[in-house]
C-alpha cells in the first residue's frame, strides 16, 4: 500500500465479554469466563480484493484451590474460535495452564 500503511490495522470492534466466579465450599474458586469479537477492517486487502472481517469466540474456565492460606495451585482452560472471510486468518486453539501461586 503508499506509504506503508497497512490495510490489516484499520477496523471497526464490536466487543462483549462477561466473567462469573463462584466460590466453592472455602477452598475452592472457580471462574468461567465469555469473550466475543467481531471486528470488520476498513481497508481492501490487496491480495484477495475484499475487506477482511472476523468474528472470534474464547471460552476461559479455571479452578483455583488453596492448599495452605497463602499457597495455591490453578488449573486454567482456555478455547478459543476464530473465523474470517479469509480462511487464512481462521483457526481454533486450545490452552491448557497449570500454575501454583503463592500470595506475599
Amino acid at each position: 500500500k503508499e506509504q506503508g500503511d497497512r490495510f490489516d490495522v484499520a477496523k471497526n470492534d464490536l466487543y462483549f465479554s462477561s466473567t462469573i466466579s463462584y466460590v466453592f465450599y472455602k477452598d475452592i474458586i472457580t471462574n468461567f469466563g465469555y469473550y466475543f469479537l467481531n471486528s470488520k477492517y476498513s481497508d481492501i486487502d490487496p491480495g484477495f480484493g475484499f475487506a477482511r472481517k472476523d468474528t472470534r469466540h474464547k471460552v476461559n474456565l479455571s479452578f483455583r484451590y488453596y492448599i495452605l492460606k497463602k499457597l495455591s495451585t490453578e488449573f486454567k482452560y482456555s478455547y478459543t474460535n476464530n473465523r474470517s472471510n479469509i480462511n487464512t486468518y481462521s483457526y481454533n486453539k486450545n490452552n491448557f495452564l497449570l500454575k501454583v501461586n503463592y500470595d506475599f
